[in-house]
């Protein structure tokens, strides 16, 4: 990835982060990055409007938080009107001052993943997506869920009973059955 190599140039750098592009579905304009320095760049070609300070954004001030690809919060994509949310990381490397490295995911593609899942050959089974770092629901069928956190302590026992199987990632596969969700 990013962190693992060297780059003879800007040029090279933007180069290998163009082969990030539509390499997932659900992320199809790639991999972006910027640093302290303002410096930004992106694989899918964007060109930020004059006055765009990296250290402003949020998915900047999201990874510079993370030693690894965290999930941020959804939001609307202004480009395309989706929800998108952006997986953010603090990219490790000598010749960049607090590079983060950014994509975004959107949600329409992961939703239709999502969808596909067939728990236990039930028809009333289904899957959503968490972001267990930040016990954030991401996707849910329920769209009303969506953006929600969830913990040991929640009103909702399926969602405290989901969020105590998180903390304890096992790597099991638990059957859970609930009336309600």
């Amino acid at each position: 990835g990013l962190e693992d190599m060297e780059f003879a140039s800007e040029e090279e750098e933007l180069k290998y982060m163009e082969t990030t592009v539509e390499l997932i579905d659900a992320c199809p304009y790639g991999v972006y990055a910027g640093d302290e320095t303002g410096l930004y760049l992106d694989g899918s070609g964007w060109e930020p409007e004059e006055g765009y300070v990296v250290t402003e954004r949020d998915w900047y001030k999201e990874g510079i938080n993370h030693t690894e690809f965290t999930f941020g919060k959804p939001y609307v994509d202004a480009n395309t009107g989706e929800v998108v949310v952006s997986a953010t990381s603090l990219i490790d490397r000598s010749d960049r001052k607090n590079m983060v490295a950014s994509m975004d995911v959107f949600l329409s593609v992961a939703e239709d993943i999502i969808s596909e899942i067939n728990v236990m050959d039930t028809e009333s089974g289904y899957g959503f997506l968490v972001d267990a770092s930040e016990s954030l629901i991401m996707l849910h069928k329920d769209s009303s869920w969506n953006g929600t956190e969830i913990s040991t302590s929640d009103s909702e026992p399926l969602m405290a009973q989901i969020a105590g199987l998180i903390e304890e990632a096992d790597g099991s596969v638990h059957l859970i059955q609930n009336d309600g969700l």
